[in-house]
């Protein structure tokens, strides 16, 4: 085998794998960072995750390789083109984008150390099987197709399990401070917004009115989980603030639990209920009872 192949092939792999662990980072962000809806997103969709149109390409490809039909060079560039003109995974573009906190930077380098583990061992094994059976061209192919294609999703998963314990050690510090803010501020009113929609408009909504009397601090954006919010409140409240807007956002069972947490709201606004996250929530109702479930934490 070439050098020339061997590091074209190579720096295929890493770039696919790149692309890969891009989207289903995202993925994983999206699905607040709970590794129980990630896993059913990616189960829920085994023809658009983990089996393309671009993978029978490959296997053609591969087959010829292996039967001297074509070059290695040949089955390189036809399987990178296959590959890079590859559709998206979804067909719907994502509410948000991909954010490069520094908790997803912390699991974007953890699943991309692990990816370059996993090549290095691929590489090595290559290695081996070369000297000890010749040359095997067709190997350094399958390092794009099994590696990047069919381990991202779970090197994403194994990221995220690997930095749970540093994850919930930095939550804890961030809940622990903000709660201690809040509890020094006992002349601050929170008002707390939450709904299938049109919360990040009824926010601002009630932040222009309130802002003509009081001195009035709103998360910004959709900032509405429990980190976001945390930020807002250590970073952001400061003593001339009278009214602290938060908006609430749930994706799983328990999510206004953990939000009010970090702060129970003295006034409570429930835009309306929909069926957002009806995959994860399982039901209309179970939607509507865990933002109905935000009167209950009332101050």
């Amino acid at each position: 085998m070439t050098i020339f192949a061997a590091t074209v092939a190579t720096l295929f792999a890493l770039w696919r794998i790149g692309r890969r662990l891009q989207f289903f980072l995202h993925i994983h962000q999206l699905e607040g960072y709970k590794n129980r809806g990630y896993m059913s997103w990616v189960v829920a969709r085994p023809l658009d995750v983990l089996w393309r149109r671009s993978h029978f390409a490959g296997i053609l490809i591969v087959a010829l390789l292996l039967y001297q039909v074509i070059p290695a060079w040949v089955a390189l560039a036809l399987w990178a083109a296959a590959f890079a003109s590859s559709k998206r995974y979804r067909r719907d573009r994502p509410k948000k984008p991909l954010v490069m906190t520094p908790r997803m930077t912390r699991q974007a380098v953890t699943a991309v150390l692990l990816a370059l583990a996993l090549l290095a061992g691929v590489a090595t094994t290559t290695v081996f099987l070369w000297l000890a059976f010749g040359d095997i061209e067709w190997w350094w192919v399958l390092i794009g197709l099994g590696t990047a294609d069919l381990a991202a999703p779970l090197l994403v998963l194994l990221a995220a399990l690997l930095m749970a314990p540093v994850e919930a050690w930095i939550r804890r510090g961030f809940k622990v401070s903000a709660r201690q803010k809040l509890a020094a501020r006992p002349d601050l009113t929170v008002v707390a917004v939450t709904g299938s929609y049109g919360k990040t408009s009824v926010k601002f909504a009630i932040a222009e009115v309130l802002g003509q009397r009081y001195q009035v601090l709103a998360t910004p954006g959709s900032f509405n989980t429990p980190m976001g919010i945390c930020k807002v409140i250590n970073n952001d409240l400061q003593d001339h603030h009278q009214v602290l807007i938060l908006e609430m956002g749930i994706r799983n069972p328990g999510d206004i639990a953990e939000l009010c947490e970090i702060a129970r709201p003295h006034i409570a606004v429930i835009t309306g209920i929909g069926i957002a996250h009806l995959e994860s929530m399982g039901s209309q109702d179970a939607i509507a009872q865990e933002k109905g479930s935000l009167l209950k934490y009332l101050l």
